[in-house]
């Protein structure tokens, strides 16, 4: 019997190891929020964009370098076009590739639009969670566009200080 509730606790353990309320990915956080629904475009671009007196060199170098500092690995960039593509450490879901012989990969895709538009740089942000799903040689994937306003004000927060060291420092 004692066998039994340890062999059925040690069950339960490694289900709920797979379970994610909040997964945090690259030091920002990722948190599936629900409001996606309820914003619109104006409203979505409005969390996402941030304007700066500098330099879009310097814009550009700072959402680089806080990518960096967040653990992404930047796949492209591109300052001609102001485009910065970078993806942070894949999670796995030990419990379900135990249990269920299932591959959940979850990651976060980061985006970054720099441009000049007057005598301003306009710096647009977009992370979107990554859930790949493998069974049995079947992959399935599913992203979802982050819209917590938490996540977008700790980035731009980050930049911000690196954007004013960087124009500090020229």
């Amino acid at each position: 019997m004692k066998f039994k509730n340890i062999f059925l606790t040690f069950i339960i353990l490694i289900s709920l190891s797979g379970c994610d309320l909040v997964s945090v990915s690259g030091g920002i956080g990722v948190l599936s929020d629900l409001t996606k629904d309820k914003l619109t475009p104006e409203q979505i671009q409005s969390l996402q964009t941030r304007n700066y007196d500098a330099n879009p060199d310097i814009v550009f170098s700072s959402v680089v370098s806080v990518l960096l500092d967040l653990g992404y690995t930047i796949s492209n960039t591109d300052k001609s076009t102001g485009i910065i593509v970078a993806q942070s450490a894949a999670e796995s879901s030990l419990g379900a590739k135990l249990l269920h012989g299932i591959s959940d990969v979850t990651h976060t895709r980061a985006n970054a639009f720099v441009e000049k538009i007057g005598n301003k740089t306009t710096l647009r942000l977009n992370f979107v969670e990554v859930n790949e799903e493998s069974d049995m040689g079947h992959v399935s994937r599913e992203d979802t566009q982050i819209l917590n306003p938490e996540i977008y004000k700790n980035a731009f927060d980050k930049i911000d200080n690196a954007v004013f060291i960087r124009k500090s420092n020229s």
